[in-house]
């Protein structure tokens, strides 16, 4: 009679929990709007200036690569825009045409040394180590060379140039030019 009673009990339970959680996820629950990913730009249009900083950025937050390289165009279609921050490059990825201007710019808190890959060497955009480059007083290395708040390059050479912030390699970005 003892195993009957507890054998009811138990059932009674599972069929009452049962209930109450069938009732609650019939229930309709709030919708959020998508939100976009983090690292990306958005075109703005053309009577809207963009605000690149609008959202503050999370530093516990892994960086994460943009699916897609997303140009950034700023104002109009000759200036090219690359922010520095403290979480690192915005937008990580730019496409551009040959022979366009970058300008990077730097709004953290720490130095901006921005260069061509590999680091330390700066090496790969124009096959010259930092040693024989800096300072470039032709604008043939991209490197900054001298730490500093803007750094413009030109791009003279169609390729995938990876770069980074000498003073914190780990802060990477790419460049397309087509």
């Amino acid at each position: 009679m003892n195993k009957n009673i507890i054998t009811i009990i138990i059932v009674l339970v599972v069929l009452i929990g049962g209930y109450f959680l069938l009732r609650n996820t019939n229930q309709s629950l709030p919708t959020l709007p998508p939100t976009p990913p983090e690292n990306t730009l958005t075109q703005p249009s053309k009577t809207e200036k963009p605000n690149l900083l609008e959202e503050p950025l999370n530093q516990s937050q892994n960086q994460e690569q943009p699916s897609t390289p997303i140009a950034s165009p700023q104002e109009n279609e000759q200036e090219y825009v690359v922010i520095y921050t403290d979480n690192g490059y915005l937008p990580n990825t730019l496409i551009i045409e040959k022979g366009k201007t970058v300008t990077f710019k730097n709004q953290s808190s720490k130095p901006m040394w921005t260069a061509s890959d590999l680091h330390p060497s700066h090496r790969v955009y124009a096959g010259t180590d930092l040693q024989e480059h800096c300072p470039d007083t032709e604008g043939r290395a991209f490197d900054q060379c001298v730490a500093g708040d803007i750094y413009e390059f030109t791009f003279n050479k169609t390729g995938t140039w990876k770069y980074h912030n000498h003073l914190n390699a780990a802060h990477t970005g790419t460049i397309i030019v087509k």
